[in-house]
């Protein structure tokens, strides 16, 4: 019979949780918006990340279809990278030893290897997210994988009109999030 409990794990994590100190009462936080690296186009190659950030007020049939769209771009260019590859080792240019044969079957790469498009999401965002993620995956020929994690974030704490005290100047603070990494199969 399982007991009513915390179990272990549950305490450990709970024992890792600390809360923020209360701000002052003359002083208030100013949030700093998340900073996001400039998002590659779809035709760069596979060593970047393909990244979309998910809002709260993202339209969901807008972020679907460009979703959609960087997938097919994707595509496109991979199979084009593989039969500029397979041209080049039937033309004997690649000295590899195969005599033109690879091991590939001309489709490019297997659906495990193919690239990723990346949905990211944060707070009231995660819930779109995961419901783009519900989308893809009851659609046929799409594969989902979702992961979680933690985000740090700097806030600014500044003081208001009046007596002056010790207020720290920034603040870190944890936010939740959740990556969707969907590729076709």
């Amino acid at each position: 019979m399982p007991s009513s409990g915390p179990t272990k794990a549950q305490a450990a994590a709970k024992a890792d949780v600390t809360k923020l100190p209360r701000v002052p009462h003359n002083a208030r936080i100013l949030k700093r918006p998340l900073f996001h690296p400039a998002i590659p186009s779809a035709n760069t190659g596979p060593s970047q990340q393909k990244v979309i950030y998910i809002s709260h007020s993202t339209p969901f049939m807008s972020a679907a279809t460009r979703v959609r769209k960087m997938l097919e771009v994707i595509e496109k260019r991979t199979r084009r990278d593989a039969t500029a590859r397979l041209s080049t080792s039937k033309s004997g240019k690649n000295d590899g030893g195969t005599g033109g044969i690879s091991g590939s079957t001309g489709s490019g790469k297997e659906s495990s290897d193919k690239e990723p498009m990346v949905l990211k999401a944060t707070s009231r965002a995660i819930e779109k997210a995961l419901g783009l993620a519900m989308f893809f995956q009851n659609k046929p020929g799409y594969e989902v994988r979702i992961s979680t994690g933690t985000v740090s974030v700097v806030d600014d704490v500044v003081e208001k009109e009046g007596r002056i005290t010790s207020v720290p100047e920034t603040r870190v603070r944890r936010l939740g999030c959740v990556e969707v990494a969907i590729r076709m199969s």
